[in-house]
């Protein structure tokens, strides 16, 4: 049993057919909703202006575009939110959640998008924000958490606090049902890599770690089925739940070097997050390889009721599992010239990440990060 540990509860959770339906819509707010311009008229989004417009509330619509949120974005949209917004809803997948949340905490928080970037600023409160997730995935509707992409630099950035956790979220699994499989896929694979890498953390948290392995068995599971074409209710049901669950877990124990490099190769592919995560999977668990002690084969022989008897064989098996997943998806190039002429600035970018030695099960050293960049670069991910 671990000496140290912390717990929260939050968000309140509403999961099911129509959970959305659970809103608790007071009288006389003013709300504003973020959502694609793809949602505007659809029936979701249709019925909850109705609904809102029965209690005598008001409504701004927030439409925003396709794509990971920037600064440049976020600045924009909080310019058109009227001065008396006293509540966000934001609904669609993790990037219009992310951009919910962070729009939610500059309205009581104040500046613009970048003064938080390198925690130059204070986060000091946000109004009550409620997500309605369209995909399943990211996790956002359950993390303290909004990821931006600055946009002069191209750095993405992770902004964090408590307050920042939605006061409720609302996962209705039919929602996912009109996304594209390419999409349903990289999503799926994030919440996979979040369940993992908070399986695997070196800190780790005994309430979430059952979670945390509920989470990859559905993943295993579930997966390669969708990734043949096989979506029914049940199937996006059960990758609703293990995006709960991964959500839940990086909420209480952080993710780990995958999420780091991908970040740090990020500025260099329009790659979906999640496919990125998945292709960098193998190189984070290769370098982690002589430091798993057995765990990584235990997590994958819980998971799949397998019964490696090394963390190698388990490796083996988790990156030829990844593999077949992305068989299934058309990739976006990154180019091997691009990590090859930038391995020192990458270098840099994953030491910025000043808590990911508490965690990782291998030493976080220069040297090594750069053999691996310089294996990426020759073979390519």
């Amino acid at each position: 049993m671990p000496k140290h540990f912390t717990f929260s509860l939050p968000p309140s959770i509403y999961f099911g057919r129509e959970a959305w339906r659970a809103l608790d819509v007071q009288e006389k707010i003013a709300i504003c909703i973020v959502s694609k311009s793809t949602y505007k008229n659809d029936y979701l989004i249709s019925t909850l202006v109705n609904i809102f417009k029965a209690s005598n509330s008001t409504i701004s619509f927030i439409e925003k575009s396709s794509g990971e949120p920037s600064s440049e974005i976020i600045d924009s949209i909080v310019k058109l939110i009227p001065s008396d917004c006293n509540m966000i809803l934001g609904v669609g997948g993790g990037s219009v959640l992310d951009t919910a949340k962070y729009i939610a905490m500059l309205l009581v928080s104040g500046g613009v998008c970048l003064d938080y970037e390198y925690g130059e600023r204070e986060i000091i409160g946000s109004i009550p924000t409620y997500l309605i997730p369209t995909t399943a995935g990211s996790g956002s509707e359950m993390t303290p958490y909004s990821v931006i992409q600055n946009s002069a630099s191209g750095r993405k950035f992770t902004i964090s606090d408590p307050c920042m956790f939605p006061n409720a979220s609302y996962i209705d699994p039919e929602l996912t049902h009109q996304v594209p499989l390419n999409s349903s896929i990289a999503s799926g694979l994030d919440a996979f890599i979040h369940s993992m890498e908070a399986s695997l953390n070196q800190i780790g948290n005994p309430i979430i770690s059952p979670l945390s392995q509920k989470g990859l068995e559905l993943s295993f599971i579930n997966l390669p089925l969708l990734s043949a074409g096989f979506a029914n209710d049940e199937l996006r049901s059960n990758l609703s739940f293990a995006s709960l669950l991964g959500g839940y877990s990086i909420s209480h124990v952080r993710t780990g070097l995958i999420h780091t490099i991908s970040v740090a190769i990020a500025e260099y592919t329009q790659e979906s997050h999640g496919l990125l995560n998945a292709r960098v999977l193998p190189y984070a668990i290769r370098y982690n390889i002589q430091h798993f002690n057995g765990l990584l084969a235990q997590i994958i022989n819980q998971s799949t009721q397998q019964n490696f008897v090394s963390d190698i064989e388990a490796a083996t098996y988790l990156i030829e599992w990844i593999e077949d997943i992305l068989k299934a998806v058309q990739l976006k190039e990154i180019t091997n010239n691009s990590i090859g002429e930038n391995i020192d600035h990458l270098c840099d970018r994953v030491l910025q990440d000043k808590t990911l030695p508490h965690v990782n099960p291998a030493p976080i050293d220069r040297d090594t990060l750069a053999r691996m960049f310089r294996e990426m670069s020759i073979n390519g991910i």
